[in-house]
């Protein structure tokens, strides 16, 4: 019980952390080059367009990289979203 309320307060401090590097000019420029880099508005199934075959360990690696950033986007407040994904 108290391993659970450790996690959420720890949990509750980074969300707190996260928006308030994102409420900055620097931050959001920071953030929206992580979403860039993580390919956050791109198909997470990567593949050849000529042969239309799928690349499953590029998919695998593309989730990946998708959930770290969707990770950290989780703990934003909406507001800062609109921010960052404008």
């Amino acid at each position: 019980m108290a391993d659970q309320e450790a996690k959420k307060k720890e949990s509750l401090e980074l969300a707190r952390a996260i928006n308030q590097i994102a409420e900055t000019q620097a931050g959001q420029l920071f953030f929206r080059w992580l979403a860039n880099q993580c390919h956050a508005n791109r198909s997470t199934i990567v593949g050849n367009p000529q042969t239309f075959e799928i690349n499953t360990l590029g998919s695998v690696c593309q989730a990946y990289a998708q959930g770290i950033y969707l990770k950290i986007r989780r703990a934003m407040s909406e507001k800062i979203k609109q921010k960052i994904e404008q």
